[in-house]
Protein backbone atom coordinates (compact mmCIF):
# COMPACT_ATOMS: atom_id res chain seq x y z
CA UNK A 1 0.00 0.00 0.00
CA UNK A 2 3.12 2.67 0.13
CA UNK A 3 3.82 2.44 -2.80
CA UNK A 4 0.24 3.23 -4.19
CA UNK A 5 0.11 6.03 -1.69
CA UNK A 6 3.19 7.01 -3.04
CA UNK A 7 2.52 6.36 -6.80
CA UNK A 8 -1.36 8.57 -6.06
CA UNK A 9 0.73 11.24 -4.76
CA UNK A 10 2.86 11.47 -7.55
CA UNK A 11 0.07 11.50 -10.26
CA UNK A 12 -1.63 13.87 -7.74
CA UNK A 13 0.61 16.61 -8.83
CA UNK A 14 -0.46 16.65 -12.23
CA UNK A 15 -4.20 17.47 -10.88
CA UNK A 16 -4.46 21.35 -10.74
CA UNK A 17 -7.96 22.14 -8.68
CA UNK A 18 -9.75 25.50 -9.72
CA UNK A 19 -10.28 28.09 -6.71
CA UNK A 20 -12.29 30.87 -7.09
CA UNK A 21 -11.60 33.59 -4.83
CA UNK A 22 -15.08 36.08 -4.35
CA UNK A 23 -13.41 38.78 -3.01
CA UNK A 24 -12.29 42.37 -3.25
CA UNK A 25 -10.26 41.70 -6.39
CA UNK A 26 -6.62 39.82 -6.24
CA UNK A 27 -2.89 40.95 -7.36
CA UNK A 28 -2.74 38.68 -10.04
CA UNK A 29 1.02 39.50 -10.25
CA UNK A 30 1.94 38.96 -7.00
CA UNK A 31 4.91 36.70 -7.07
CA UNK A 32 3.23 34.16 -4.95
CA UNK A 33 -0.27 34.30 -6.83
CA UNK A 34 1.10 35.08 -10.79
CA UNK A 35 2.43 31.21 -11.59
CA UNK A 36 -1.17 29.97 -10.16
CA UNK A 37 -3.54 32.38 -11.77
CA UNK A 38 -6.14 30.51 -13.64
CA UNK A 39 -6.66 31.23 -17.27
CA UNK A 40 -9.76 31.06 -19.34
CA UNK A 41 -9.51 28.47 -22.30
CA UNK A 42 -10.61 30.66 -24.45
CA UNK A 43 -8.15 33.70 -23.99
CA UNK A 44 -7.83 35.19 -26.98
CA UNK A 45 -11.75 35.47 -27.64
CA UNK A 46 -13.43 35.71 -24.77
CA UNK A 47 -13.45 38.66 -22.73
CA UNK A 48 -12.30 36.51 -19.62
CA UNK A 49 -9.26 36.47 -18.79
CA UNK A 50 -7.73 35.49 -15.20
CA UNK A 51 -11.51 36.29 -13.87
CA UNK A 52 -14.31 38.50 -13.51
CA UNK A 53 -14.70 41.75 -12.20
CA UNK A 54 -18.53 41.76 -11.04
CA UNK A 55 -17.93 45.43 -9.34
CA UNK A 56 -17.18 47.09 -12.99
CA UNK A 57 -18.43 44.39 -15.52
CA UNK A 58 -14.91 43.85 -16.95
CA UNK A 59 -12.21 41.91 -16.60
CA UNK A 60 -9.54 44.00 -14.41
CA UNK A 61 -9.82 41.95 -11.36
CA UNK A 62 -7.42 44.36 -9.40
CA UNK A 63 -6.64 48.20 -9.01
CA UNK A 64 -3.01 48.80 -9.11
CA UNK A 65 -3.30 52.57 -9.50
CA UNK A 66 -3.97 52.04 -5.45
CA UNK A 67 -0.59 50.64 -4.66
CA UNK A 68 1.43 53.77 -3.87
CA UNK A 69 -1.45 55.37 -1.73
CA UNK A 70 -0.85 53.29 1.74
CA UNK A 71 1.81 54.33 4.37
CA UNK A 72 4.52 52.74 6.10
CA UNK A 73 1.90 53.08 8.97
CA UNK A 74 -0.20 51.28 7.49
CA UNK A 75 2.16 48.14 7.67
CA UNK A 76 3.62 49.39 11.17
CA UNK A 77 0.02 48.70 12.53
CA UNK A 78 0.06 44.97 10.98
CA UNK A 79 3.09 44.20 12.47
CA UNK A 80 1.83 45.30 16.36
CA UNK A 81 -0.93 43.74 15.59
CA UNK A 82 0.73 40.38 14.74
CA UNK A 83 2.37 40.76 17.81
CA UNK A 84 -0.69 41.84 19.97
CA UNK A 85 -2.20 38.39 18.85
CA UNK A 86 0.38 36.71 20.24
CA UNK A 87 0.74 38.75 23.60
CA UNK A 88 4.52 40.10 22.77
CA UNK A 89 3.60 43.91 22.59
CA UNK A 90 6.64 46.40 23.11
CA UNK A 91 6.67 49.40 25.10
CA UNK A 92 7.29 50.88 21.46
CA UNK A 93 3.88 49.45 20.23
CA UNK A 94 2.17 50.75 23.16
CA UNK A 95 3.37 54.20 22.20
CA UNK A 96 2.82 53.77 18.61
CA UNK A 97 -0.91 53.07 19.52
CA UNK A 98 -1.15 55.93 21.64
CA UNK A 99 0.37 58.62 19.44
CA UNK A 100 0.38 57.39 16.24
CA UNK A 101 -3.25 55.61 15.78
CA UNK A 102 -5.70 58.64 14.57
CA UNK A 103 -9.14 58.53 13.48
CA UNK A 104 -7.56 58.92 10.01
CA UNK A 105 -5.09 55.94 9.97
CA UNK A 106 -7.83 53.87 11.42
CA UNK A 107 -9.74 54.74 8.37
CA UNK A 108 -7.03 54.39 6.23
CA UNK A 109 -6.40 51.12 8.18
CA UNK A 110 -9.87 49.60 7.28
CA UNK A 111 -9.73 50.85 3.73
CA UNK A 112 -6.71 49.00 2.81
CA UNK A 113 -8.00 45.80 5.08
CA UNK A 114 -10.19 45.69 2.57
CA UNK A 115 -8.03 46.44 -0.31
CA UNK A 116 -5.70 43.67 0.72
CA UNK A 117 -8.22 41.13 1.68
CA UNK A 118 -8.67 39.19 -1.87
CA UNK A 119 -5.03 39.17 -2.55
CA UNK A 120 -4.24 37.62 1.32
CA UNK A 121 -6.92 35.24 0.71
CA UNK A 122 -5.72 33.88 -2.48
CA UNK A 123 -2.43 33.60 -1.01
CA UNK A 124 -3.57 31.03 1.56
CA UNK A 125 -5.56 29.43 -0.95
CA UNK A 126 -2.88 28.86 -3.51
CA UNK A 127 -0.22 28.27 -0.69
CA UNK A 128 1.21 25.40 -0.95
CA UNK A 129 0.02 23.89 -3.98
CA UNK A 130 -0.63 23.51 -7.61
CA UNK A 131 -4.01 25.41 -7.39
CA UNK A 132 -5.45 27.30 -10.48
CA UNK A 133 -6.38 30.71 -8.58
CA UNK A 134 -9.90 32.21 -10.16
CA UNK A 135 -10.05 35.98 -9.27
CA UNK A 136 -13.72 37.33 -8.99
CA UNK A 137 -14.53 40.89 -8.14
CA UNK A 138 -17.18 41.26 -5.85
CA UNK A 139 -18.59 43.52 -3.11
CA UNK A 140 -22.46 43.20 -1.49
CA UNK A 141 -25.23 45.73 -2.77
CA UNK A 142 -25.48 48.57 -0.10
CA UNK A 143 -28.98 48.36 1.56
CA UNK A 144 -30.16 51.66 0.87
CA UNK A 145 -30.26 51.26 -2.73
CA UNK A 146 -33.09 48.16 -2.23
CA UNK A 147 -35.51 50.29 -0.20
CA UNK A 148 -36.86 51.35 -3.47
CA UNK A 149 -38.62 48.12 -3.25
CA UNK A 150 -40.89 48.97 -0.36
CA UNK A 151 -43.74 50.60 -1.71
CA UNK A 152 -47.96 51.37 -0.33
CA UNK A 153 -49.58 51.81 2.83
CA UNK A 154 -49.46 48.13 3.40
CA UNK A 155 -49.12 47.41 7.15
CA UNK A 156 -49.60 43.95 8.44
CA UNK A 157 -47.41 41.56 9.28
CA UNK A 158 -48.15 39.48 6.51
CA UNK A 159 -46.32 42.61 4.34
CA UNK A 160 -43.75 43.37 7.07
CA UNK A 161 -42.77 39.51 6.41
CA UNK A 162 -42.98 39.87 2.35
CA UNK A 163 -40.91 42.79 2.01
CA UNK A 164 -38.02 41.52 3.83
CA UNK A 165 -38.12 38.12 1.67
CA UNK A 166 -38.11 40.51 -1.39
CA UNK A 167 -34.93 42.98 -0.27
CA UNK A 168 -33.73 39.14 1.06
CA UNK A 169 -34.06 38.00 -2.28
CA UNK A 170 -32.73 41.04 -4.36
CA UNK A 171 -29.29 41.13 -2.01
CA UNK A 172 -28.97 37.47 -2.44
CA UNK A 173 -29.70 37.58 -5.99
CA UNK A 174 -26.51 40.04 -6.80
CA UNK A 175 -24.65 37.04 -6.28
CA UNK A 176 -26.31 34.81 -8.60
CA UNK A 177 -24.26 35.74 -11.67
CA UNK A 178 -21.26 35.35 -9.58
CA UNK A 179 -22.03 31.68 -9.10
CA UNK A 180 -23.01 31.50 -12.69
CA UNK A 181 -19.59 32.33 -13.72
CA UNK A 182 -18.17 29.96 -11.30
CA UNK A 183 -19.98 26.72 -12.40
CA UNK A 184 -19.54 27.98 -16.04
CA UNK A 185 -15.88 27.91 -15.56
CA UNK A 186 -16.14 24.81 -14.02
CA UNK A 187 -14.86 25.54 -10.52
CA UNK A 188 -13.71 22.90 -8.02
CA UNK A 189 -14.15 25.34 -4.84
CA UNK A 190 -15.07 28.71 -3.94
CA UNK A 191 -14.04 30.84 -1.43
CA UNK A 192 -16.19 33.23 -0.15
CA UNK A 193 -14.58 34.69 2.81
CA UNK A 194 -17.31 37.48 3.13
CA UNK A 195 -20.96 38.10 4.41
CA UNK A 196 -23.64 39.45 5.87
CA UNK A 197 -23.56 39.94 9.88
CA UNK A 198 -26.96 39.86 11.88
CA UNK A 199 -25.95 44.05 12.88
CA UNK A 200 -26.68 44.34 9.17
CA UNK A 201 -29.99 41.92 9.37
CA UNK A 202 -31.45 44.65 12.23
CA UNK A 203 -30.66 47.84 9.74
CA UNK A 204 -32.34 46.51 7.08
CA UNK A 205 -35.08 45.08 9.60
CA UNK A 206 -35.78 47.69 10.97
CA UNK A 207 -35.94 50.20 7.66
CA UNK A 208 -38.14 48.21 6.51
CA UNK A 209 -40.66 47.93 9.79
CA UNK A 210 -40.31 51.85 9.82
CA UNK A 211 -41.26 51.68 5.98
CA UNK A 212 -44.40 49.63 6.30
CA UNK A 213 -45.52 50.03 9.86
CA UNK A 214 -44.38 54.16 9.95
CA UNK A 215 -43.32 53.60 13.80
CA UNK A 216 -40.07 52.61 15.49
CA UNK A 217 -40.04 48.41 16.45
CA UNK A 218 -39.38 47.24 19.49
CA UNK A 219 -35.89 45.29 20.28
CA UNK A 220 -38.09 42.09 20.19
CA UNK A 221 -39.50 42.97 16.84
CA UNK A 222 -36.46 44.12 15.57
CA UNK A 223 -34.75 41.05 16.37
CA UNK A 224 -37.02 38.40 15.09
CA UNK A 225 -37.26 40.79 11.76
CA UNK A 226 -33.52 40.60 11.32
CA UNK A 227 -33.99 36.47 12.08
CA UNK A 228 -36.41 36.08 9.56
CA UNK A 229 -34.64 38.31 6.95
CA UNK A 230 -31.50 36.24 7.57
CA UNK A 231 -33.37 32.73 6.97
CA UNK A 232 -34.50 34.01 3.77
CA UNK A 233 -31.08 35.38 2.69
CA UNK A 234 -29.75 31.72 3.20
CA UNK A 235 -32.50 30.24 1.87
CA UNK A 236 -32.02 31.94 -1.18
CA UNK A 237 -28.32 31.56 -1.25
CA UNK A 238 -28.68 27.83 -0.67
CA UNK A 239 -30.73 27.28 -3.57
CA UNK A 240 -28.43 29.44 -5.87
CA UNK A 241 -25.52 27.48 -5.31
CA UNK A 242 -27.71 24.46 -5.36
CA UNK A 243 -27.61 25.44 -9.27
CA UNK A 244 -24.10 24.97 -9.74
CA UNK A 245 -23.54 21.31 -7.94
CA UNK A 246 -20.07 20.69 -9.10
CA UNK A 247 -18.40 23.64 -6.99
CA UNK A 248 -17.85 23.16 -3.03
CA UNK A 249 -18.34 26.69 -1.57
CA UNK A 250 -16.34 27.98 1.96
CA UNK A 251 -17.83 30.19 3.63
CA UNK A 252 -16.45 32.33 6.88
CA UNK A 253 -18.51 32.41 9.96
CA UNK A 254 -17.91 35.73 10.37
CA UNK A 255 -16.06 37.93 13.52
CA UNK A 256 -18.65 39.00 15.80
CA UNK A 257 -17.81 36.83 18.41
CA UNK A 258 -21.45 35.35 17.91
CA UNK A 259 -23.51 32.62 18.10
CA UNK A 260 -24.57 32.01 14.43
CA UNK A 261 -27.82 29.79 15.52
CA UNK A 262 -28.95 32.39 16.97
CA UNK A 263 -27.49 35.51 15.38
CA UNK A 264 -27.96 34.11 11.40
CA UNK A 265 -24.79 34.96 9.54
CA UNK A 266 -24.93 34.90 5.67
CA UNK A 267 -24.61 33.08 3.23
CA UNK A 268 -22.08 31.01 6.46
CA UNK A 269 -25.73 30.02 6.94
CA UNK A 270 -26.81 28.72 3.78
CA UNK A 271 -27.21 25.15 4.79
CA UNK A 272 -26.62 23.11 1.44
CA UNK A 273 -24.97 20.08 0.40
CA UNK A 274 -21.89 21.67 -1.32
CA UNK A 275 -21.51 24.67 1.31
CA UNK A 276 -19.38 24.17 4.35
CA UNK A 277 -18.82 27.23 7.17
CA UNK A 278 -15.65 27.75 9.28
CA UNK A 279 -14.93 29.20 12.53
CA UNK A 280 -11.08 30.46 13.12
CA UNK A 281 -9.10 28.64 15.76
CA UNK A 282 -6.38 30.07 16.98
CA UNK A 283 -3.86 27.28 15.92
CA UNK A 284 -5.09 24.16 17.57
CA UNK A 285 -4.94 25.86 21.20
CA UNK A 286 -8.51 27.82 21.58
CA UNK A 287 -11.72 29.26 19.09
CA UNK A 288 -10.39 32.56 18.28
CA UNK A 289 -11.94 35.00 20.72
CA UNK A 290 -13.10 36.86 18.02
CA UNK A 291 -14.70 33.99 15.40
CA UNK A 292 -18.55 33.25 15.49
CA UNK A 293 -19.43 29.18 16.35
CA UNK A 294 -22.79 27.49 15.96
CA UNK A 295 -23.22 23.70 16.84
CA UNK A 296 -25.92 24.15 14.50
CA UNK A 297 -24.78 26.14 11.37
CA UNK A 298 -20.88 25.97 11.08
CA UNK A 299 -18.97 23.09 10.20
CA UNK A 300 -15.22 23.06 11.10
CA UNK A 301 -12.56 25.25 12.59
CA UNK A 302 -9.53 26.28 11.01
CA UNK A 303 -6.39 28.47 11.73
CA UNK A 304 -7.23 32.22 11.74
CA UNK A 305 -5.06 33.95 13.92
CA UNK A 306 -1.64 35.90 12.29
CA UNK A 307 -1.77 33.74 9.21
CA UNK A 308 1.02 35.08 6.60
CA UNK A 309 0.03 35.77 3.49
CA UNK A 310 0.74 37.55 -0.09
CA UNK A 311 -0.78 41.07 0.26
CA UNK A 312 -0.56 43.84 -2.69
CA UNK A 313 2.56 44.35 -4.29
CA UNK A 314 5.87 42.08 -3.47
CA UNK A 315 4.81 42.30 0.17
CA UNK A 316 3.75 39.19 2.48
CA UNK A 317 1.83 40.76 5.98
CA UNK A 318 -0.68 38.43 9.01
CA UNK A 319 -3.68 38.93 8.80
CA UNK A 320 -6.52 37.43 11.52
CA UNK A 321 -9.69 36.37 10.71
CA UNK A 322 -12.40 33.55 9.76
CA UNK A 323 -11.56 35.27 6.02
CA UNK A 324 -8.33 33.22 6.79
CA UNK A 325 -9.79 30.37 8.20
CA UNK A 326 -12.09 29.99 4.94
CA UNK A 327 -9.19 29.86 2.43
CA UNK A 328 -7.29 26.76 4.65
CA UNK A 329 -10.33 25.03 4.36
CA UNK A 330 -11.11 26.08 0.35
CA UNK A 331 -6.99 25.12 0.19
CA UNK A 332 -6.99 21.77 1.83
CA UNK A 333 -10.36 20.85 -0.12
CA UNK A 334 -8.57 21.64 -3.49
CA UNK A 335 -5.67 19.09 -2.36
CA UNK A 336 -8.42 16.38 -1.94
CA UNK A 337 -9.62 17.00 -5.64
CA UNK A 338 -6.01 16.98 -6.59
CA UNK A 339 -5.82 13.91 -4.97
CA UNK A 340 -9.03 12.07 -6.34
CA UNK A 341 -10.76 14.22 -9.47
CA UNK A 342 -13.54 11.66 -9.02
CA UNK A 343 -14.53 13.26 -5.43
CA UNK A 344 -18.00 15.29 -5.67
CA UNK A 345 -18.48 18.55 -3.50
CA UNK A 346 -20.53 16.69 -1.24
CA UNK A 347 -17.64 13.77 -0.84
CA UNK A 348 -15.21 17.07 -0.13
CA UNK A 349 -17.70 17.94 3.04
CA UNK A 350 -17.75 14.27 4.00
CA UNK A 351 -14.29 14.31 4.15
CA UNK A 352 -13.26 17.60 5.69
CA UNK A 353 -15.99 17.14 8.70
CA UNK A 354 -15.19 13.30 9.60
CA UNK A 355 -11.35 13.78 9.69
CA UNK A 356 -11.70 16.86 12.23
CA UNK A 357 -9.43 16.99 15.46
CA UNK A 358 -11.90 16.81 18.03
CA UNK A 359 -11.16 19.64 20.66
CA UNK A 360 -12.81 20.69 23.96
CA UNK A 361 -12.42 23.92 22.79
CA UNK A 362 -15.31 23.43 20.20
CA UNK A 363 -17.02 21.14 21.79
CA UNK A 364 -20.59 22.88 21.41
CA UNK A 365 -19.41 25.47 19.29
CA UNK A 366 -19.04 23.96 15.88
CA UNK A 367 -20.76 21.07 14.26
CA UNK A 368 -17.95 18.62 14.32
CA UNK A 369 -16.59 19.82 17.55
CA UNK A 370 -13.38 19.84 15.66
CA UNK A 371 -10.21 21.58 13.79
CA UNK A 372 -9.24 20.44 10.18
CA UNK A 373 -6.52 17.85 10.01
CA UNK A 374 -4.78 18.15 6.29
CA UNK A 375 -2.97 15.55 6.58
CA UNK A 376 -5.49 12.99 7.80
CA UNK A 377 -7.93 14.42 5.16
CA UNK A 378 -5.88 13.89 2.18
CA UNK A 379 -4.77 10.54 3.38
CA UNK A 380 -8.50 9.65 3.43
CA UNK A 381 -8.76 11.18 -0.08
CA UNK A 382 -5.93 8.83 -1.21
CA UNK A 383 -7.52 6.22 0.48
CA UNK A 384 -11.20 6.89 -0.99
CA UNK A 385 -8.98 5.95 -4.56
CA UNK A 386 -9.55 2.10 -3.90
CA UNK A 387 -12.12 2.19 -1.14
CA UNK A 388 -15.55 3.44 -0.66
CA UNK A 389 -15.31 6.95 1.27
CA UNK A 390 -16.55 6.00 4.60
CA UNK A 391 -13.72 3.27 4.93
CA UNK A 392 -11.44 5.46 3.62
CA UNK A 393 -11.98 8.13 6.41
CA UNK A 394 -11.57 5.24 9.08
CA UNK A 395 -8.17 3.95 7.43
CA UNK A 396 -7.07 7.84 7.80
CA UNK A 397 -7.39 7.69 11.20
CA UNK A 398 -5.01 4.92 12.03
CA UNK A 399 -2.51 6.25 9.63
CA UNK A 400 -2.53 10.00 11.10
CA UNK A 401 -2.64 11.56 14.36
CA UNK A 402 -3.73 14.43 15.95
CA UNK A 403 -2.25 17.65 15.50
CA UNK A 404 -0.08 18.37 18.54
CA UNK A 405 1.40 21.84 17.95
CA UNK A 406 1.43 25.05 15.70
CA UNK A 407 4.35 23.53 13.57
CA UNK A 408 2.35 20.76 12.17
CA UNK A 409 -0.23 22.74 10.83
CA UNK A 410 0.50 23.42 7.04
CA UNK A 411 0.58 27.04 6.58
CA UNK A 412 3.65 27.33 9.82
CA UNK A 413 6.15 26.79 8.48
CA UNK A 414 9.73 28.79 8.28
CA UNK A 415 9.27 29.55 4.36
CA UNK A 416 5.97 31.79 5.51
CA UNK A 417 6.97 33.52 8.99
CA UNK A 418 5.64 37.29 8.82
CA UNK A 419 8.27 39.43 7.04
CA UNK A 420 8.23 43.35 7.75
CA UNK A 421 7.07 45.50 4.89
CA UNK A 422 9.67 46.68 2.27
CA UNK A 423 10.68 50.40 2.50
CA UNK A 424 9.71 51.49 -0.91
CA UNK A 425 5.94 51.73 0.62
CA UNK A 426 7.02 53.88 2.95
CA UNK A 427 5.95 57.82 2.59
Amino acid sequence: MKFTLALLALISTAQAATIAVIDSGVDYRHKEIAPKMWSHPNRGVSQVVNGWNFVENNSQIFDYSLLSRYSSDVFKYYEIESRFNRNAMTADDELFIKTKLTEELKGRLKEYGVYAHGTHVAGIAAAGSNHKIMGIKYIQTPVSSLMKLIKGDKSTEKDYHLYLYKVAEMLAGKLTPVVSFVGENKADVANGSFGAPFSSARDIATLVFREIFKKEPTETEIFKGSFIFQTFMNRSYAKSFGATPNTLYVFAAGNEGRNNDIFPFSPAGADAQNSITVAASLGNTDIAKFSNYGVKSVDVAAPGVNIPSAAPGTTRIAMSGTSQAAPFVSNLAGKLKDINPSLTPSQLKKILMETVDKKSFLAGKVKTGGIVNSARAQRAATYSVNYDLDRAIVMSYSDIASTKSMMELEFFNEEQKFVPMPSIFAE
